[in-house]
């Protein structure tokens, strides 16, 4: 494991585990990646927090901005950056996200999603 990621750590009766973004941001991109309307995943449209979101490692290339919580080290915040596919509504398509996204990274990791937002920077055209 690399020592300049950062990791959920969980204890265990057993030991401790540790969880990188990385993988959490993953399970967020798969389970979006299974949602009818989503065009793609897209980099938030702030250059400002954009910048210092990748400098602290908060953000990765693929759209998702993990968050984690001060005060619950087994708790986060997911931000998701998308477009969406003209044709179906946005606010239902957000839902859907919301609920893929924190129905996968709680199932998966363990930890607890405190919300999921979804920022709709862009609308395709074109249906896959």
């Amino acid at each position: 494991m690399s020592e300049n990621k950062t990791y959920f750590i969980i204890n265990s009766g057993e030991g401790v585990v540790k969880i990188s973004y990385d993988v959490v941001a993953s399970i967020a991109v798969g389970a979006c990646l299974e949602t009818e309307g989503l065009a793609a995943m897209t980099a938030p449209t702030d250059v400002q927090s954009d910048l210092t979101d990748i400098l602290t490692r908060k953000i990765n290339s693929r759209g998702v901005r993990i968050i984690a919580d001060e005060d619950d080290s087994n708790r986060c915040k997911l931000e998701l950056y998308v477009s969406v596919i003209l044709g179906k509504p946005i606010a239902d398509i957000s839902e859907e996200l919301q609920r893929n996204v924190k129905n996968a990274v709680e199932g998966a990791t363990g930890l607890a999603v405190s919300g999921v937002d979804v920022f709709v920077t862009g609308i395709s055209l074109n249906k896959k």
